[in-house]
């Protein structure tokens, strides 16, 4: 009796049995009843056992002719590991196999090398993921709902995830979440882009409001942003996902942004539906029209009043709808009544009253009695998907890491529903002083203007303990002069702009003084350095005149030296050459015969005759 144990792996269609004492590799040759009969895998092998009640016993007693297989069963294990990944992994087969090496021996890596397995994971992906070369063939897959695309991402608990397509755009859905929302509830829809296959257009996205909280319930992928295929997709989402268990359930309100494409598909399918806009869209074309207009790109920056101004016009939308028109009047006539930015805000105003008020209505941009004004979690919830999802991934990596996604949804909504947890807080720091003052605006103790300046202002976060009607905002400057710190402070609890620009006046006044008095002392002290550096300069070009001088004459003098040296040494150089050329004439003289009859004489004789020319030479 020996231990044993069972691999996944098979040898010719046959399982495999890893013999732990011998640690040899045996396969199943036959089943009778419940003993299962082994050969050992090497061919010429004579070795036999058998398996009976668990049990692993030798049918004969003969000794094994080959080496043990130890490697080659822990091959046989990575290997098949390696299959199941690449079957159920939807990441690339490269990035998969790489991994694997890194967990195995050198010598089992050996075996796994990417040229002897790359065929069998090839294959085994594609018939896992069949290729999809358009949306349209990505679809026809998901319909078939007994094929394998649908049987392993159709499905959500149960519940189908893919809920059909319109038109070529499939559109999936969270039904666990869907199931628990009312008959009347609000929606926010927004589109995402760079996250969807076959670089379809965006990936539109839809949230409702369950358990105090916004949470995903449906997706689309769309080709392109056209009323038709906004209509077309809300319709599907209307018929197939929000009535699928009998209930009737239908938006009563949307939040999203200004696209006028998706709002008139909304309505088209519900309509009287309430559309609104999310505020930070709002402000954030006021400030890029007025950056991109060049009268204004330069002012409304800092606490100027071009920039309080264009923080009023943002504020409307916080009023009540009814009082926007009375608030928008009051803020034209502040603007014309202020001749420091009544000509830079013409084209402003023209644009504002061009694309707010008579192509977008009031109400659609007023978020004073909304509990969400943005769509700021949406936002939040589209960056987290542009985290899960690469750059237009392969689709079925996209269909894996959607399903996740709504896996996860469903498990946070869960979480919540088990420990009560409580709605979202409303933690903007423009929740409080909206409050205060829409309070004081129903008890007249404001005006619309007054309201408008009010939020308008910039304001720091209040410290713990104190209230926001006691806030002030404090702008600090520091000016070095003469050593000393001026700290100016400016109370914004100042009602209106004529006390301000009194305390600006009178700021600037004592800026200026002191300003004078810095300039002042600044030129007499560089005067003096100035007359200084005059005294010091014709000192120094004193001493340099008269050392220049002194060396110049000292030269002179060697000059003169060096003049009476060449005197005294020309005529003995004349006599040294008349010297050297007679003894010069003479050495010829001796020494030309000599050497033409050197040259005569045959070989042997030259020392002689070199020995003889010395000697001559010497006398």
């Amino acid at each position: 009796m020996s231990l044993y144990r069972e691999l996944n792996e098979r040898s010719g269609g046959r399982h495999l049995v890893f013999c732990l004492e011998e640690k040899m590799l045996y396969a199943t040759s036959k089943k009778v009843k419940n003993v299962r009969y082994l050969d050992c895998i090497e061919k010429k092998c004579p070795c036999k056992a058998k398996i009976h009640d668990n049990t692993f016993s030798r049918t004969n007693q003969v000794a094994h002719i080959h080496d043990h297989h130890e490697m080659l069963a822990s091959f046989k294990e990575a290997y098949h590991e390696l299959k199941l990944k690449a079957k159920e992994d939807r990441r690339p087969l490269r990035v998969i196999h790489r991994e694997t090496l890194r967990e195995q021996t050198l010598e089992i890596a050996g075996m796994l090398a990417w040229k002897n397995v790359r065929k069998t994971l090839q294959r085994i992906r594609a018939a896992e993921m069949p290729i999809c070369r358009n949306l349209q063939e990505f679809v026809e897959l998901l319909e078939l709902e007994d094929g394998p695309i649908y049987e392993r991402f159709g499905h959500l608990r149960g519940q189908s995830f893919y809920c059909g397509s319109i038109e070529g755009l499939p559109v999936f859905a969270n039904k666990e979440l869907i199931r628990a929302l009312p008959e009347d509830f609000d929606m926010y829809v927004d589109g995402t882009f760079s996250v969807t296959p076959f670089k379809t257009r965006q990936l539109l996205v839809v949230l409702a409001e369950l358990q105090g909280r916004p949470r995903p319930i449906c997706y689309a992928i769309m080709t392109a942003q056209s009323q038709k295929q906004y209509a077309a997709v809300f319709t599907l989402m209307n018929m197939a996902v929000f009535s699928f268990d009998g209930v009737k359930r239908k938006p009563v309100s949307v939040t999203c942004d200004f696209e006028k494409a998706m709002r008139r598909g909304l309505v088209e399918v519900w309509p009287g539906i309430n559309c609104y806009g999310c505020n930070f869209h709002f402000c954030q074309a006021l400030r890029r029209k007025a950056t991109s207009m060049t009268e204004l790109a330069c002012k409304v920056t800092g606490f100027s009043q071009h920039h309080q101004t264009l923080r009023m016009f943002m504020r409307l939308s916080l009023l009540p709808r009814d009082r926007v028109p009375t608030g928008l009047i009051g803020l034209l006539e502040h603007i014309n009544q202020s001749p420091a930015i009544s000509q830079d805000f013409c084209s402003f105003v023209e644009y504002f009253q061009r694309t707010w008020v008579r192509r977008f209505p009031i109400e659609e941009w007023c978020v004073s009695e909304r509990i969400r004004r943005t769509n700021n979690h949406l936002e939040g919830y589209n960056n987290y998907i542009k985290q899960a999802i690469d750059h237009h991934p392969t689709p079925f990596v996209f269909l894996d890491s959607l399903l996740s996604l709504a896996h996860e949804a469903s498990a946070n909504y869960q979480s919540d529903l088990q420990r009560c947890a409580p709605p979202l807080i409303d933690r903007s720091r423009i929740t409080e002083p909206l409050k205060a003052a829409l309070k004081d605006l129903t008890e007249n103790k404001i005006n619309e203007l007054e309201f408008l300046k009010k939020l308008g202002r910039r304001w720091q976060e209040p410290p713990r303990g104190v209230s926001w009607d006691d806030r002030k905002l404090i702008s600090v400057m520091l000016i070095p002069a003469n050593k000393t710190v001026f700290i100016i402070q400016i109370d914004c609890a100042v009602q209106n702009w004529a006390q301000l620009d009194g305390i600006g006046r009178n700021r600037c006044a004592q800026l200026g003084g002191i300003g004078q008095n810095c300039c002042a002392q600044l030129g007499g002290n560089v005067a003096q350095n100035w007359s200084q550096l005059g005294e010091i300069g014709r000192k120094w070009r004193a001493q340099l005149g008269g050392s220049v001088a002194q060396n110049w004459a000292q030269l002179g003098e060697i000059g003169r030296n060096w003049a009476k040296l060449l005197r005294t040494i020309g005529p003995n150089w004349a006599k040294l050459g008349g010297s050297v050329a007679h003894n010069w004439a003479e050495v010829s003289h001796k020494i030309g015969p000599n050497w033409a009859e050197f040259r005569r004489t045959p070989v042997d004789n030259r020392r002689s005759k070199a020995k003889h020319s010395k000697a001559l030479m010497k006398d």
